[in-house]
This record gives C-alpha cells, structure tokens and sequence, in this order.
C-alpha cells in the first residue's frame, strides 16, 4: 500500500486511505483500516469503517432518510439526480457532465453530496486523529462541485481543530481501491494482524 494510496504521507501516521466511489459507483466510502507499529489492523470482526453507511449529516440534508452510500456513491447522485425530474441519470459521470452544462439540479446534487462527504471526514477526523486523509475512487480523485465542496465542508467541520490533517488525492488515482484489494492476500500472508 505505501507504493499507491498514501505514497505522499511520509509523518508515518496510521489513516491510510479513503475510497469515495467505486468505478462501478457503488461505493461511497471506506478506511481500509488503522496501522498499529505500521502493521494494518483489520479490526475485531475485520471489518474497517464503512464511511457508507453512516448516516447523512441533519445539517447537509435534514429530510434524507438513507445512508451516505445511497446519498454519495454515485448511484446514489444518479438516482437522486432522477427524483429530481428529467431523464434518469445512471450515475455521477453523467451528472457531472450536467453540473458543466449548467444544469444546477445536477450541481446541487453534487455539492449536497461533497458536503455531506466533507462533514462525516471531518467528524470522523475528530475521533480517529489520522495524520492525513487519502481520497480514492472516482468521485475521491476527481474535481467540480462535489471536490470543492467536500474540502469546503471538511474546513469547516475540522475548523477548532489545529493544523487538521490534510487531504490528498490517491496517487494511484481512481483505482487505488481496486490495486489496494488485489493487493490484501499478499499483505495477509505478510502479516498476522489479518489473521
């Protein structure tokens, strides 16, 4: 993992990375996990933190009944992008494409979902104390609306916080997640903490 996801964090912290979307859209986030002695730790049930399915923040969207993974993934920005009228949008390229083209259904799908993003990384930061964040996925790597947001939400969220940790883009770019899982059996049989 030190080759791809976190190549840019040498404070030799323990947050290694944060996958915002997956390519096929459906994954709206994950810590692979915390590093004890610079060894991954896997957690009692192996699980990480599914940023997914956590709940999206009252103050980004009071009425949202869902997770953030039905609210960020990018399905879930082309299916709330479809209940907003017009034809359905399959997913968050395409929405993008319309936040460009001045659609600004699209936009404030987009920013509410960068937003809702930057809060629960932020809330998150306040708990974990990572020495940095790393975003993955297509959505975690790319720009517009939702990235600015994101990083707008995150400041504030992190605001009487000093000196939060900061944010980068996997140098592994939208596939860092997808490297970081084919990945795992070799770092399983590299180390108990798996086990």
């Amino acid at each position: 993992m030190r080759q791809g996801a976190d190549r840019g964090d040498e404070s030799g912290g323990d947050l290694r990375a944060a996958e915002v979307q997956g390519r096929d859209g459906g994954t709206a986030g994950r810590f692979p996990g915390r590093r004890r002695d610079g060894r991954p730790v896997a957690g009692r049930r192996g699980e990480a933190i599914a940023l997914g399915k956590l709940e999206v923040p009252a103050s980004v969207d009071p009425d949202w009944r869902g997770n953030l993974e039905q609210y960020c993934s990018g399905r879930g920005i082309g299916a709330r992008r479809t209940a907003c009228g017009g034809s359905p949008e399959p997913g968050a390229r395409e929405v993008t494409a319309l936040a460009r083209s001045g659609d600004p259904a699209a936009a404030r799908v987009l920013t509410t979902a960068g937003q809702a993003l930057g809060t629960v990384l932020g809330q998150l930061v306040r708990v974990l104390d990572p020495s940095a964040i790393v975003l993955g996925g297509g959505l975690g790597t790319g720009d517009g609306p939702l990235h600015t947001a994101l990083r707008e939400a995150y400041a504030h969220t992190t605001r009487t916080r000093p000196a939060p940790p900061p944010i980068h883009r996997a140098a592994l770019g939208p596939d860092a997640g997808l490297i970081g899982a084919g990945a795992l059996p070799a770092l399983r049989g590299l180390t108990a903490s798996f086990s």
